[in-house]
């Protein structure tokens, strides 16, 4: 009987790939794959959301090319598991297609956004490992975000990318300024001193957005020899200046009298109000009692 049976389901097979083959021939297009189907079976097969999680993953952004149809399915699928989802991308990351890194790391941040409550813990940790593993276009999305999670432990990764992927500074600058750790000032002060286009403005903005000891490089600034430089710091500089900064205002207006017109004319009128500013601070502590 069991030869019947195993003899039964061969002639069955050849028959199969027999009416493939005339549908083939005939110009009728083969059976085509269900990717709904094939995302149920492979959850049915996980049984548990952390292996269904994981089996998405392998669906969404496999080892091979894989069908688009079923990849897009998957990662539909994916996105919906939220907190759940964030593991099984992490891990799936540093060994997956460099094609499919950068969408995979999208995903992770959509599936996050369908987190309610606290941050997971893991995530802020994932985002930084993106960053670390991920291809030039993973590192593009996840650095912003670590500067959106404030997540400060992504620092020397961020500064890593920038030397891995030059292209990537831009973004590396911003999100540096936006985490606002003064140890990013030294790198700073480079891209403001040495940085071409529109780097060294930027630069002079992020540390005058991390402020604290960031101050002194971009003070320091305001008597560079390179024009450009000084013009950067000096805009950079204007809105975090307090009284105690009047005289490196005043000298850089009377050492540089040729520089930019706008910018010469913004820092005597920012002068001019910290000098409203002490005089009315030091009228009202002469006022004082006692």
């Amino acid at each position: 009987m069991r030869l019947l049976r195993s003899g039964a389901f061969s002639l069955l097979l050849l028959v199969a790939v027999a009416a493939d083959a005339r549908a083939e021939g005939s110009g009728v297009p083969p059976p085509t794959v269900d990717p709904e189907q094939v995302v149920r079976e492979a959850m049915a097969n996980a049984v548990e959301i952390p292996a269904q999680a994981a089996a998405l993953v392998r669906l969404a952004w496999p080892n091979d090319a894989g069908d688009p149809a079923v990849r897009a399915a998957a990662r539909r699928e994916i996105v919906g598991f939220s907190a759940y989802a964030i593991p099984a991308i992490r891990a799936a990351i540093p060994r997956m297609r460099l094609e499919f890194q950068e969408d995979a790391v999208r995903a992770m941040e959509e599936a996050f956004r369908n987190v309610s409550g606290l941050i997971p813990p893991d995530y802020p940790v994932a985002i930084e490992q993106a960053i670390w593993y991920g291809s030039e276009g993973a590192k593009a999305v996840a650095i912003p975000e670590a500067a959106r999670l404030g997540y400060r432990l992504a620092l020397v990764t961020i500064l890593d990318a920038t030397r891995e992927f030059p292209a990537l500074t831009p973004a590396c600058i911003d999100a540096l300024g936006a985490l606002r750790d003064d140890r990013a000032r030294f790198f700073l002060e480079r891209q403001m001193q040495e940085g071409k286009g529109e780097i060294p403005e930027q630069a002079a903005r992020a540390l005058a957005r991390i402020g604290s000891r960031s101050l002194l490089p971009l003070k320091a600034a305001l008597r560079s020899d390179r024009r450009s430089v000084r013009e950067a710091a000096a805009r950079a500089f204007l809105p975090v200046a307090t009284v105690d900064d009047l005289s490196a205002l005043h000298e850089y207006v009377a050492d540089h009298p040729k520089d930019d017109p706008a910018t010469l004319r913004a820092v005597r009128q920012v002068a001019t109000i910290l000098e409203r500013v002490r005089e009315a601070k030091d009228a009202s502590t002469g006022a004082s009692p006692g």
